[in-house]
């Protein structure tokens, strides 16, 4: 009878229609018979040390032996009556030849099992919280955000409230005639309307090269908060924030980035030169501004209307000469 340990395969021949016979000294029930060769025909069966020899394996109390067998179950079963830490196996080669089988015991150790679970069980719990202190930490930028984004919205509306309705407020506001040689506030109120950036641009997108307000150098298409993405745009089609506008126009009639000069009547003459609400641009038969509104704007265009006008300027020329 040959002892064997475990994890350790073990070479084994087996004669025709034979049995041999192992030892092996239990440390745990948690074991199962493995086998690197293919099994075909052989059969296991075990006893307990105590057990009477006289009944040890025999064909008619043994199972067929697999590749891979656990008998953990069967141990425990039958360990309940014999409390012996050795256990008899017997491996029968029911074929007509002789077979040489690589042959070994696993063990996994209930206690390996046990820290493995306590550790894996720790790392779950470390997860979760982790996962847990970020899901707050979300939470409170969110909240935060939100308490950020409400203080903004309800500066933005004191601005608006105070900038854009306090009418009365601005009528009797106190000019000094040194510095405020513009148009008076009520005129640019109604001549100089406030318009969204984004849908004034989406409508116009030929002037969307207007980024950034010519008098503060503020941007218009990403502005900070809501005041700063109203704009206005002037008879000469140039955009600035709408309060930066009105500022200056109190200041001095002209533009803030052409400099063109406005007088009170070409400017009632003209208004409303960009009509928002209807989608419609005055003085239509500018090539300048139905360009701005259909964004089909082309060097090759350009030359080629140039070159109709001065065309016909010949022409007409010739015609007065010869008349």
């Amino acid at each position: 009878m040959k002892t064997i340990f475990f994890n350790i395969y073990y070479k084994l021949t087996i004669e025709s229609y034979k049995w041999i016979y192992l030892k092996y000294e239990l440390s745990t029930t948690n074991i199962e018979f493995q086998c690197i060769n293919e099994v075909q025909d052989v059969f296991y069966s075990f006893v307990f040390q105590k057990t009477p020899q006289k009944i040890i394996p025999t064909i008619e109390n043994s199972q067929q032996l697999k590749s891979i067998t656990n008998i953990q179950e069967q141990l425990i079963n039958n360990q309940t009556n014999n409390n012996a830490d050795v256990i008899y196996i017997g491996l029968y080669n029911n074929q007509s030849k002789t077979i040489d089988l690589q042959f070994k015991i696993v063990t996994y150790n209930d206690d390996n099992n046990e820290s493995m679970f306590e550790r894996n069980k720790i790392i779950i719990i470390i997860t979760a919280c982790v996962i847990a202190t970020l899901l707050l930490f979300a939470i409170g930028i969110s909240a935060l955000r939100t308490r950020k984004q409400k203080q903004i919205r309800k500066q933005v509306q004191e601005d608006i409230r105070r900038n854009l309705n306090n009418d009365q407020q601005q009528t009797n506001r106190v000019f000094d005639p040194a510095i405020y040689k513009g148009f008076q506030i009520r005129f640019i109120k109604d001549h100089f309307k406030a318009h969204y950036y984004d849908k004034f641009i989406s409508i116009y997108p030929g002037l969307s090269q207007f980024q950034e307000c010519a008098v503060c150098l503020e941007q218009m298409n990403k502005g900070n908060n809501k005041l700063q993405r109203i704009c206005s745009v002037t008879p000469c089609f140039h955009i600035f924030h709408y309060i930066c506008l009105q500022e200056w126009l109190l200041r001095q009639k002209n533009c803030p980035f052409c400099r063109t000069e406005y007088t009170r009547k070409k400017i009632i003459q003209d208004f409303p030169w960009l009509d928002i609400g209807n989608l419609q641009i005055k003085n239509t038969d500018s090539n300048y501004l139905s360009r701005i509104k259909n964004q089909i704007e082309s060097v090759n265009e350009s030359r080629i209307e140039l070159n109709n006008h001065q065309q016909i300027q010949q022409t007409q020329q010739l015609e007065e000469i010869k008349d």
